[in-house]
Formats: C-alpha cells, sequence, structure tokens
C-alpha cells in the first residue's frame, strides 16, 4: 500500500495529469517521469496505479503517441519465441472456453509451451487441454491487474500474450504492458465488432484504436477483418478449430421428433431468448403439440423472463430447460432432434451452429449474412432480425415436410465437411510467426488470413474515421441531455419548484 502511495502521488504530478494537452513539451517530459516511475516500482505496478489516474480516453491519446515514437520491431526479430500466455476468465460453459481449449492443444502441436491463465478457479467442468499446459489462476496470485500479469510474464518467461478478454478495457493496459516488456500482444476477438456498440458505446468509439496498438487482432469473419483492417489494425482471419468429438460425430436425423424446438447455447440477452417463446407460441397455433427444449447454462433473469412470458401466453407446460451440458451429451443430444433453433441479433462464429451441421441438422435462423458458417446458404432457413411469424413459418415447414428437413439435413452436412478443410494448424502457424517478428525465410504472407492495414483503401479508412468519432459525439451529447433530465428531476423532487 506504502508504494501505491507513493507511485500515487507521482503520477498525479505528471505534466499530461495536471495539463492535459499532448503538445511536445508536456508529452517528452511525462515520458520521462513516467519512466524514473517504472524504473523505482516496476512497469506492473506503476501501470496499475496509473490507469486509477487517467481516465481510458485519456490514457489512449498517450500511449497512441507514444507507440508512434518507439519501435519494438527489430528486438522482436528472433526464432526462439517458445512460450505463449493465454488468457481468458474460465475454461467451462461457453463457446469461447471451448474453443480455447482445443487452440491451446493446436498451439502445443505447433511446439509452443503455453500457459494457462485464468481468473476463475479449475472446475470439473473444464473443457480438456494438454497436460503440458501449466494453469494459473488470477484469484490466488492477487487478481486481474498488471502487477499480476507482470509476474506470470516474468516468471513464466512469456513471449507471446493472447487475449481473449477483448471486450474488457484492461486490454489497452495489457497492450501497454506487454509492450513495454517486449512481449508480442495478439487479441482474439469471439464476436463481432458491433457488439461493443450494445453494451458500451464510448468504449467501442475507442476500440479500434486500442486494437491498433496490439501487434495482431484475430477476427472470425471476413467483415470484422475487413473493419479492423481500416482502422489500421494488423488484422488476422482464421475459422475456429473444429473438435474432435465433432470429426467423429454422427450424421443423423431424427425425424420421430420433429415437433421439438431445439436451442442449444447460454442465454445472454444477445440471444434473444424471449423470442423464442414467442416463435414456439406462434408455431403451437399450426402444431399444438410443439416444445421448446432449452439445452445450456440456466441464465437466472433470463429464465425467469422466459417462463413468465411462457405462463402469460399459456404455453409454459411447453418450455423445457435442461440446464448446461457437456459436449459429450450434446453429441448425444443433437441425434434426438431434427433442426436446431437460433434467435442471435449478433454471433462471432457460432460454434452451435458448427455442431449443428456436424450432425447433419437444418438451422433456422435470424438472418446473419456475414457470418462465415452460414455464408454458403447451405442447410439454413432464415428469417429478418425479429420477424417472428417468419420463423414460425420455416419451422412449421420443417415439421410437416419430411423431403424438405432431408434436404437441408444432407445440405448442413456437405457444409461442415467443407470447414473440414480447412489448415487450422497453418493459419496459426502463420499468425505467430508473422506478428512475433520471425525472420523465418519460408514464411509468405497468407493473403487468406492476413488483411494488412496498408492494403486498405483510403474510403474504407475515411468512413471508419468519419463515423466514429460522430457516433462518440452524439453519445456525449446524449449522455448531456440524460443527466439534465436526471438533474431536473431531482431539483424538482427536492425543492418542488418548476424549471
Amino acid at each position: 500500500m506504502l508504494n501505491k502511495r507513493k507511485i500515487l502521488k507521482l503520477c498525479k504530478k505528471l505534466p499530461y495529469t495536471i495539463d492535459g494537452r499532448l503538445d511536445e513539451k508536456v508529452f517528452n517530459n511525462t515520458i520521462q517521469q513516467i519512466k524514473l516511475i517504472i524504473s523505482q516500482f516496476g512497469v506492473g505496478e506503476s501501470l496499475d496505479v496509473l490507469r486509477s489516474v487517467w481516465p481510458i480516453e485519456k490514457a489512449l491519446s498517450f500511449f497512441e503517441m507514444f507507440f508512434t515514437e518507439i519501435n519494438t520491431e527489430d528486438a522482436k526479430l528472433s526464432n526462439n519465441n517458445k512460450t505463449i500466455g493465454t488468457y481468458y476468465y474460465r475454461a467451462y460453459n461457453g463457446g469461447v472456453e471451448r474453443v480455447h481449449s482445443q487452440l491451446i492443444n493446436i498451439w502445443t502441436r505447433l511446439g509452443y509451451r503455453v500457459v494457462l491463465i485464468t481468473l476463475e478457479d479449475e472446475n470439473e467442468l473444464d473443457y480438456p487441454y494438454d497436460n503440458s499446459v501449466k494453469r494459473i489462476v488470477l484469484s490466488k496470485e492477487g487478481g486481474e491487474n498488471l502487477k499480476t500479469f507482470q509476474k506470470i510474464i516474468d516468471d513464466e518467461k512469456i513471449d507471446i500474450f493472447i487475449d481473449h478478454a477483448w471486450t474488457n478495457p484492461l486490454v489497452l493496459w495489457k497492450c501497454v504492458l506487454c509492450k513495454m516488456l517486449n512481449v508480442t500482444y495478439l487479441i482474439h476477438d469471439h464476436s463481432h465488432f458491433a457488439i461493443q456498440f450494445q453494451f458500451n458505446m464510448k468504449y467501442a468509439c475507442m476500440c479500434n484504436k486500442i486494437y491498433k496498438l496490439a501487434d495482431g487482432i484475430v477476427t472470425l469473419s471476413e467483415l470484422n477483418a475487413k473493419y479492423y483492417q481500416a482502422s489500421g489494425c494488423n488484422a488476422f482471419l482464421v475459422n475456429h478449430p473444429i473438435p474432435t468429438d465433432l470429426i467423429n460425430s454422427k450424421h443423423e436425423i431424427n425425424h420421430d421428433n420433429k415437433d421439438h424446438l431445439l436451442f442449444v447455447g447460454r442465454l445472454g440477452p444477445e440471444k434473444k431468448p424471449e423470442d423464442l417463446i414467442a416463435i414456439l407460441s406462434e408455431v403451437k397455433k399450426i402444431v399444438p403439440e410443439a416444445v421448446l427444449d432449452v439445452y445450456g447454462k440456466n441464465e437466472l433473469r433470463s429464465v425467469h423472463k422466459m417462463k413468465r412470458m411462457a405462463k402469460k401466453l399459456g404455453i409454459n407446460q411447453s418450455v423445457n430447460f435442461y440446464g448446461f451440458k457437456t459436449y459429450e451429451e450434446l453429441n448425444n443430444i443433437y441425434n434426438k432432434y431434427s433442426y436446431l433453433v437460433s434467435t442471435s441479433m449478433i454471433e462471432g462464429y457460432g460454434m452451435t451452429y458448427l455442431e449443428a451441421k456436424a450432425h447433419g441438422l437444418p438451422i433456422v435462423m435470424y438472418e446473419l449474412p456475414y457470418l462465415t458458417l452460414v455464408k454458403d446458404k447451405k442447410g439454413v432457413l432464415v428469417a429478418k432480425q425479429g420477424d417472428i411469424k417468419k420463423m414460425a413459418a420455416n419451422i412449421t415447414e420443417l415439421i410437416k415436410s419430411d423431403d424438405l428437413c432431408e434436404k437441408l439435413s444432407i445440405q448442413s452436412y456437405e457444409s461442415f465437411q467443407e470447414f473440414l478443410k480447412y489448415d487450422i494448424n497453418a493459419a496459426w502457424d502463420f499468425i505467430l510467426k508473422k506478428t512475433s517478428g520471425s525472420n523465418d525465410d519460408t514464411l509468405f504472407v497468407d493473403t487468406a488470413i492476413y488483411y494488412n492495414p496498408n492494403e486498405s483503401t483510403e474510403t474504407e479508412r475515411m468512413v471508419i474515421y468519419s463515423l466514429l468519432p460522430m457516433i462518440s459525439y452524439g453519445y456525449d451529447n446524449l449522455v448531456k441531455v440524460w443527466i439534465f433530465n436526471i438533474l431536473n428531476r431531482l431539483i424538482r423532487n427536492i425543492f418542488f419548484i418548476k424549471i
């Protein structure tokens, strides 16, 4: 605590903290003083305190300028990058977690030593990963802070840090930490860039600039890759790895269970779970025996809303919640159904779609035209976002027609077979070497994977740099109006006067 108080006092006296401008004199003086603080107290602990003093937008402006002044690429020219530190909150219950375990196995096959860092402790539901992997739990090491991350990086001699917590504002500071420690820093975006705007618009308008500071951002759709490329990021487009259990899955479809609507996944707000109830209600008008079966962790708020809505519509006896299932259990579950229903408003990749296609299940879903897994339009029936009646009509059509169900089932399985041809090992071998400054003469630029920011068009760049500041400006004004209205109401309530 004594160190923190000393660092806090010094950080509050930084020229940039006091002045707020970034002219050359303020910038250079601030850099010199930060270097002195770091030399005395260490990088991680100093940055932990500094982030409590500088708001994220203030810090971003400074480090954007800071990292244009230095070049760490020459220091990275080495073939000795052999230890990967990879971070996410937990290792169970979710698509990111399952993919993370698969990626770990790929990296170990490529010859890297892997250190898995999680916030939560080990769990019996954890997805399996290679036995050679060392697991470090942050809650046992001091929590999710930069001092702890630095200790892990130093102790484990980590060369490449891959961050899967891409929406966390701590990303900026982890990036700065890694750059100051000369560690390659990669961000893995498992969703869609637009998801940020739903939860934190102010931060979303800064994300492209934050990600630009990283050595690379790995993403899952061409749309994402082009957005990040136009933002000046080193963007890499990959498919998710296909789990072994899916490769060996059976192509079966159960025509005897067609009146059961299957949903698999978390019940987060972006999945629009209440739409499932509305859709079921419409289907039951034509198929009275229709039932909705929900598999996934029971997020209490969503389940409560769904149950309340089902009761209001008089269909609560037709909705079943089966909770979280392991992937081994899901393999058997998929074989009992005829199709998958999805009401997601947004997806990054959609592992449940991959699972459904592996089992030859048609997918009834809202339109997500950018999504890699459904761009071929094979095995899917789509409706516009929020079109309950069209979703219900598509499901009813599948229930009524065995021929249509079989046709889409074949298409779905054929689509999955195409994804099996993707060489995920080669893709990650390229990404890791490219971003860590490998001087391997055999390394070629894979244009199918690498979206070089220098190759984005002027028009694409101008769209991004014109649009985001205006969104941010509009958000600021919206917040000001919102705060003003709240203050008005408070003053009226306190003083009983009209304003």
